[in-house]
């Protein structure tokens, strides 16, 4: 008869008047009282008002409350898709991309049509470094949208990161078959036919991004650097001071500019604004120590060192030049950063890649 004690109801009692802090008691008997099995809970069995609490606090930003009261809930109701995809988002929102991915998966394995589940997946995938799986998910979600332009786009952008560059543009190109005035797309097709070193399509696609977005200072600076590949730096400066005039607080524009500049002192000046605006920017730190290392040596032996650092033997010849030099403005600590940095094999090769021929006469 409705209404009446089922026999779990009063065995679940009996244990709790035992044992009133047993935890696996306490949460089978709430389980019981609300209905809900094994197999989870549909939408309408679930505690309307928990759920329109948390979206509330969602909708808020508050993340860290929804977090707080999702993970008693998710215990309550495994099966609920809504408490899972409500902890992913909260999660991605603090930049806990490896808990928002399990909790996406969850929202997955529950509910594998739902589209914003799989899209929000390989994000949270990305954004956790776990490339091959994201462009999984993202496939996945294009199968059930498949003119979503946003999965296009970010399909394409993993698959660059991936160094798929063929793969990149193809999935930019069905961005642009979708929307055609989408700036971003054009954007980044632009910079992975730059790094498949096509440099001229890379040239068109910049442009056509500023067609449709006449200040976007980001096609402005890979444009620029397109034009230093082609051997243009006159233009391509030209372009660097258009972009650092729509963004002045673009720190990657200044230390793109620093490679065209004149001298070393204008070279120094560039890079120094450079970390002023992003003070992690570590080829700029090392850049600036070496600057300023050039600053004040009158030595013709360190121009001899440059042009043959790919040599190992005066590689290690010039750091111990950098210990034991001693300059009125110049610092151990400058020498300790330029030992280090250079020991770095992504710096050195850097390094290594600089041409230095145009502001080595006016330190000499």
């Amino acid at each position: 008869m409705a209404g009446e004690p089922t026999e779990a109801e009063e065995l679940y009692k009996k244990v709790l008047s035992r044992f009133p802090k047993n935890r696996k008691a306490i949460l089978g008997y709430q389980k019981l009282k609300a209905g809900i099995t094994s197999q989870g809970a549909s939408s309408s069995e679930l505690p309307q008002e928990k759920v329109q609490e948390l979206v509330d606090l969602y909708k808020q930003g508050q993340f860290d409350k929804v977090l707080a009261k999702v993970k008693h809930l998710t215990g309550l109701y495994p099966e609920a898709f809504i408490f899972h995809f409500l902890q992913g988002g909260s999660n991605v929102a603090l930049q806990r991309y490896k808990a928002a991915t399990q909790s996406y998966k969850n929202a997955v394995r529950i509910k594998p049509e739902s589209f914003e589940a799989n899209f929000n997946l390989g994000n949270a995938l990305k954004d956790n470094g776990d490339l091959e799986a994201a462009i999984s998910s993202f496939k996945e979600a294009l199968k059930i949208k498949p003119d979503h332009v946003d999965t296009h786009l970010n399909l394409g952008n993993t698959f660059k990161d991936k160094g798929k560059l063929e793969a990149a543009v193809h999935s930019y190109q069905q961005v642009l078959k979708i929307k055609f005035d989408y700036a971003e797309a054009h954007l980044n097709m632009g910079n992975a036919l730059k790094d498949w070193g096509k440099l001229e399509a890379a040239m068109h696609s910049y442009k056509q991004a500023l067609k449709i977005n006449s200040d976007f200072s980001e096609a402005y600076l890979n444009m620029g650097a397109t034009l230093m590949e082609k051997g243009e730096p006159d233009r391509a400066r030209e372009l660097y001071k258009k972009a650092i005039k729509i963004k002045p607080s673009y720190a990657m524009a200044y230390w793109n500019l620093s490679g065209t500049a004149a001298s070393v002192t204008e070279a120094v000046t560039l890079v120094e604004k450079c970390l002023q605006l992003n003070n992690n920017h570590t080829l700029a730190k090392f850049t600036l120590a070496f600057l300023n290392f050039l600053k004040v040596t009158k030595n013709n032996y360190i121009i001899y060192l440059i042009r043959h650092l790919r040599s190992m033997r005066l590689l290690d010849h010039f750091l111990g030049f950098c210990r034991y030099l001693k300059c009125p403005n110049y610092t151990s600590a400058d020498g300790n950063y330029l030992m280090l940095s250079l020991r770095r094999p992504t710096v050195r090769d850097h390094f290594m890649n600089m041409e230095f021929g145009e502001v080595m006469p006016s330190v000499i």
